[in-house]
């Protein structure tokens, strides 16, 4: 019996440390939730693998700069038909003799001479594909980072109405029951109370409105960071002030763009590689052979590997027909540059207008900064007069309580328009290559 009870506190006590770390506060800050987000982000990851991958490609296309060496072993028995003929054949080489076994061990080496300067092209467009995944894989990073931007921008505005819609709740609440204590004092009317308690009831639904959003926006930055937030267990800090640079942007620079320059270039390179692949190629071959021969015994043929012979020759070589391969791979090479330049004009056009939406933003950001400090100001002056006067008697408590709810929406929208100026500076910066500070 006291074996259960012990094990019934050790699951209970495991049980409530479970729920005590999984009710832990957790802060967000921007560039914390960025870090997290690269970390573990499988499309930066597959753009890593695309880079090994064409690194792997160009080691392969400087493969003809070297020769090629083989070994080969043949063994086989030929039966000489015609006994006036004494020409035996042994793997690719030729022997004048009888029917016998023959055996032979034969290292060859091949090396391309000259092919018109198709390798190099290949070579250099190889190297072009790693340049075009290098860019590539930056312009996932940048796109990802501007992802990561707007959905901590909406969390963040959302955590600053979920936390105006308690406030207004409270007090709601507190204007009700005062203007209760006036009806039941028999100074207020049953319609200002009813009225009180539509307010009330209308705030209320609104805070679980904003907090299910402010929910959902969580699991959207979390699903993006592969991590769970909770709206009771999350503190979300706000942007700070960053100042994009002020040299003309110009989408040409974007890695997007550097990627579809790359990639054409490796076309070009790759059309003009299988054109010099109609003309000849010149090889240099060499073979240095062991080998035996014996007219009755397979095994003595294998112990009288002695006989040795080399061989040294050019190699001119021309494909004149090949059944239209060569043609066709030109042609497809042709219809993967044009469709690569279509891209890039489609990129270009989409990333100007991204460019325009994210300084029309910032541009509106600005004027509203330069109206929101008036609008501050005056909200500020506001608050400490109406303080004021409720210390002083003038002003009762549930007109003070009313006018504290209309100035929580002022705050709120001067804050929204803060971040909303803050997240166009930042936007614009990172898009132009900048860090998330």
């Amino acid at each position: 019996m006291r074996v259960l009870v012990l094990g019934f506190a050790l699951a209970t006590s495991l049980l409530v440390g479970g729920q005590i770390c999984l009710a832990q506060e957790v802060t967000l800050d921007l560039p914390s939730v960025a870090r997290l987000v690269e970390e573990r982000s499988l499309d930066l990851k597959i753009g890593t693998a695309e880079i090994a991958l064409r690194e792997a490609q160009k080691v392969e296309a400087r493969a003809p700069y070297f020769p090629s060496v083989s070994l080969r072993f043949d063994t086989e028995f030929t039966e000489d038909l015609d006994e006036d003929s004494g020409v035996v054949a042994v793997g690719d080489t030729v022997s004048t003799d009888g029917s016998a076994f023959e055996n032979s061990l034969t290292t060859n080496v091949s090396f391309l001479l000259y092919d018109f300067g198709a390798r190099e092209h290949r070579y250099d467009g190889a190297r072009d594909r790693v340049r075009a995944a290098r860019f590539n894989r930056a312009a996932t990073f940048r796109a990802l980072r501007l992802e990561v931007i707007d959905r901590y921008v909406q969390v963040l505005g959302l955590s600053y109405r979920w936390y105006v819609a308690m406030k207004k709740v409270r007090l709601r609440k507190t204007i009700y029951r005062q203007l209760k204590a006036l009806g039941e004092a028999g100074t207020m009317g049953q319609t200002e109370i009813g009225g009180a308690a539509i307010d009330l009831a209308t705030d209320v639904t609104t805070l679980d409105e904003v907090q299910l959003e402010y929910q959902k926006a969580l699991d959207s930055l979390g699903e993006l960071a592969q991590a769970s937030y909770s709206v009771n267990t999350t503190t979300i800090r706000p942007l700070g002030d960053v100042f994009p640079s002020s040299v003309e942007t110009l989408v040409e620079e974007h890695p997007a763009i550097q990627s579809y320059n790359a990639e054409i270039e490796a076309l070009h390179r790759e059309l003009s590689a299988l054109k010099r692949d109609h003309l000849p190629t010149l090889n240099l071959y060499s073979s240095y052979r062991l080998y035996g021969v014996d007219n009755s015994s397979y095994a003595d043929s294998m112990g009288d590997m002695s006989q040795l012979d080399a061989s040294v020759a050019l190699i001119l070589r021309w494909d004149l027909f090949t059944g239209f391969r060569k043609t066709a791979r030109r042609q497809q090479a042709e219809a993967r540059l044009m469709r690569a330049s279509l891209e890039r004009q489609r990129a270009m056009f989409g990333l100007e207008r991204e460019l325009k939406a994210l300084e029309d933003n910032l541009e509106q950001a600005g004027q509203a900064k330069r109206h929101g400090k008036e609008r501050d100001s005056h909200i500020r002056q506001a608050d400490v007069a109406q303080q004021r006067l409720a210390q002083n008697g003038v002003l009762d408590q549930v007109n003070f309580s009313r006018q504290q709810v209309v100035l929580l929406d002022q705050k709120l929208d001067v804050k929204l328009e803060t971040m909303n100026r803050q997240a166009a500076a930042l936007k614009l910066a990172v898009w132009q290559g900048g860090e998330i500070e």
